[in-house]
């Protein structure tokens, strides 16, 4: 099979196309700037907002992983990521059809939910989370991911184009900075929320409003939608491990390595069904490495409705929508399986 990868330099990217070609497909990779995807494997330059360029490399194309896209709200000012995200979107979506491609793979995200890195807090509903959770966005990423999904269900309906849009979280590579980073966070997360689970319930439940009360000011100082250095100058560093704290309970304990995120591309241009099919895909249990019902009484008290018992440390981010559909199945976790 031809594939098409955009932004084959990323972190997601270089992992896509690394399995891609271990497993004999013929890769063309495109992103900015271009250079050596990985070792072999040159990236070409393109702009995904620029129409003609994006076509130019589709032609001869059988499928298309797209990732190309500013990553966070932090990545660049709001009118270039609605911009960039969803007009390249659109292009990529436009040229397969132009080119007569009926499979994509589009980077979502968890944040297509809003709840992470959204200025305004919104409850959450039932857990474990699937697809049928709404999403409340206040924030240009998010609302680009949004978008990006209406866009391939607009082409399912228009060219018949079926697509998955993949709703990743934090994606952790192990030749990557962050995953040494990680590596010593996750410990201290782990003790931490263990601190907070033996704590008497009273004290806990006024710790848990004063973090909550301290994380919606966060949000409203729109602290991740400025740089990492304007965040310090603040005292909004996430050194601060109530912050860390509030960004762990904010993404769900959800994470994904990047060979699972690149198995589930693959898997999704394989797959047999039809339609625009937006997908979670992540960890099969929480990183947090606690009963997840335990987790989940300590940090949402006020969510007590299932869409079914949370088994062990099974993922707050339901992944069976994405197992039913395209087979994925987590291979390289962060937490032990609890017995």
């Amino acid at each position: 099979m031809k594939v098409l990868v955009t932004g084959g330099l990323g972190l997601v990217g270089r992992s896509v196309v690394r399995r891609l070609v271990d497993r004999g497909y013929a890769v063309r990779v495109v992103d900015r700037q271009g250079g050596e995807c990985i070792e072999g494997v040159e990236c070409l330059p393109c702009d995904i907002t620029n129409f003609s360029e994006v076509r130019d490399h589709t032609r001869g194309q059988e499928a298309i992983v797209h990732l190309a896209a500013i990553p966070h709200p932090g990545g660049a000012p709001a009118a270039d990521i609605f911009r960039i995200n969803c007009s390249g979107t659109f292009n990529v979506y436009e040229a397969a059809a132009a080119e007569g491609i009926r499979r994509v793979s589009t980077a979502s995200s968890i944040n297509w939910l809003g709840y992470y890195y959204g200025v305004k807090d919104f409850p959450i509903q039932y857990f474990p989370i699937d697809e049928e959770h709404p999403g409340i966005t206040t924030d240009v990423y998010s609302l680009s991911k949004q978008v990006t999904e209406d866009i391939a269900a607009y082409y399912w309906r228009r060219e018949g184009i079926s697509s998955t849009c993949l709703r990743m979280p934090a994606v952790i590579e192990l030749a990557d900075e962050r995953f040494q980073r990680m590596q010593e966070f996750l410990p201290k997360a782990q003790a931490m929320v263990r601190e907070w689970i033996s704590m008497p319930e009273a004290e806990r439940q006024a710790r848990l409003s004063q973090l909550l009360a301290k994380f919606s000011g966060l949000r409203t100082q729109r602290w991740l939608e400025i740089s990492h250095e304007e965040r310090q100058r603040r005292g909004l560093d996430f050194t601060d491990p109530e912050v860390r704290l509030v960004s762990t309970r904010a993404n769900f304990w959800a994470l994904i390595d990047a060979r699972d995120a690149a198995q589930a591309f693959e898997k999704s241009l394989l797959a047999d069904f039809e339609g625009s099919q937006p997908l979670f895909v992540n960890d099969s249990h929480n990183s947090a490495g606690v009963d997840s019902e335990e987790l989940v009484r300590v940090f949402f008290p006020e969510v007590t409705a299932r869409r079914h018992p949370l088994v062990g440390n099974e993922a707050l981010v339901s992944i069976e929508r994405a197992r039913e559909l395209i087979g994925f199945e987590p291979e390289h976790s962060f937490t032990p399986l609890k017995d």
